[in-house]
């Protein structure tokens, strides 16, 4: 009884139109024919030759439906967007043409930045100057440094150079002159007082993409482009020599010959103990990804600090600097021989004080792209989190690039008088 009553039930739910079938007659049956499985079999046959046939019919409906219906216009969706940025100082273009400095790119497309969760745009430099000038600490003062500076980037920056000075003047030793910013650090000397010169310095700028979810859980106002005319200090504080450091003074020293452990350092002794007395050593330092909107501060650091673990598996920026803005991070290359003996940064022998080798290391950026370039690489690389290496810019192009070595082709030079 309950098999017939499905079987009929399923009948007489099926369109008028299907329930006749050629050779087949009426395919809704009496209970009494139910009883006779001959009769039943047939009927269950025919109903589903009745099913295959209305499918097809109604198929062809909608088919004949679709061809004379226009098709439906698709929404855009906007490509998710950084955080508008606060006020900043106005955007200075070059007084050069920019097109001749840009090329084709060694990758169409550049990889993917994952697994990794962050997009990262990378350049190599080559050293430029050294001078007693700091613009930063002692602007405006010739030779108002008490240590000298190896600087790189913008190969006109001195005691008074400005974001407004470093957009229209300088060549780069970034190998391209759309990157007018400056970068400079104690320069590096040995134990007969001579200069040591940096092999090569590789920069990287790295943050979570644009509209990444991150970006608002690990800061309150969520990621942003690099400040421009940004100023800042990174590394260990001169002004604080002897006591206690600020949190992010984040800097290692390592060794980086090939087959030798690559282990952060936090003297310049033991990475080239790492090295066997001798190799190449680098050495990194870390500036903030958590800004306040300030380009500039009292003390030149406090307004771009670290992120940290404040309760949640993931580190976050501190109430009173909710942007997450691209972090600067700095390695400088250099070649050390047994020759050398006592390896040490200018800053560590200052104020009559005699620090560790490399224990004061340092860095001071001061911002100053083609605002159209650092455009491009902020949307694509960063943006779109991709893998720019060696200045490509995410879109095909790469920043050209003029003689570039990874060895200094003088080691040694001469310390500058004042």
């Amino acid at each position: 009884m309950t098999r017939w009553f499905i079987l009929a039930a399923a009948l007489f739910a099926a369109p008028a139109a299907a329930q006749t079938v050629s050779g087949c007659g009426t395919t809704a049956i009496s209970k009494a024919e139910a009883s006779n499985p001959a009769k039943l079999a047939a009927s269950a046959d025919c109903f589903g030759k009745a099913k295959v046939i209305a499918a097809t019919a109604e198929q062809a409906r909608r088919d004949r439906i679709a061809a004379i219906t226009p098709a439906p216009v698709p929404t855009p969706v906007p490509s998710p967007a950084p955080t508008p940025q606060p006020a900043a100082v106005t955007p200075i273009a070059s007084n050069f043409a920019t097109a001749p400095l840009i090329g084709p790119g060694a990758h169409n497309p550049v990889p993917s930045g994952k697994p990794d969760n962050v997009g990262a745009f990378r350049f190599i430099c080559t050293a430029g100057q050294l001078n007693y000038d700091d613009p930063i600490l002692y602007p405006g003062i010739k030779g108002g440094s008490p240590h000298l500076h190896q600087w790189y980037g913008n190969d006109g920056g001195n005691w008074a150079s400005t974001y407004a000075s470093l957009r229209v003047s300088g060549e780069s030793t970034c190998s391209n002159k759309l990157n007018r910013s400056a970068y400079w650090v104690p320069a590096l000397m040995n134990a007969a007082g001579k200069v040591i010169v940096p092999d090569y310095m590789s920069i990287y700028y790295k943050r979570l993409p644009d509209g990444d979810p991150q970006c608002l859980k690990e800061s309150a106002k969520g990621c942003v482009g690099l400040p421009t005319g940004l100023r800042i200090v990174s590394g260990y504080d001169m002004k604080r020599m002897g006591q206690p450091q600020p949190e992010n003074a984040t800097y290692t020293h390592r060794c980086i010959t090939d087959g030798k452990p690559q282990i952060e350092r936090a003297t310049l002794a033991e990475a080239i103990s790492d090295c066997g007395g001798a190799g190449q050593i680098m050495s990194a330092i870390n500036f903030g990804a958590c800004w306040n909107g300030d380009l500039d501060s009292d003390d030149h650091r406090s307004h771009v600090t670290q992120a940290k673990y404040i309760g949640e598996a993931y580190p976050q920026c501190p109430a009173d600097h909710p942007y997450l803005i691209p972090q600067l991070r700095q390695q400088l290359a250099y070649t050390i021989t047994a020759d050398d003996g006592d390896v040490w940064f200018a800053s560590d022998r200052m104020n009559g004080m005699t620090m560790p080798g490399g224990s004061t290391f340092h860095a001071d950026y001061m911002e100053a792209w083609d605002p159209a370039t650092r455009a491009i690489w902020e949307s694509r690389c960063i943006g779109q989190l991709l893998n720019c290496s060696d200045g490509e810019l995410g879109d095909g192009t790469m920043l050209k690039r003029g003689g570039l070595t990874y060895l200094a082709t003088q080691r040694l030079v001469d310390a500058p008088t004042r």
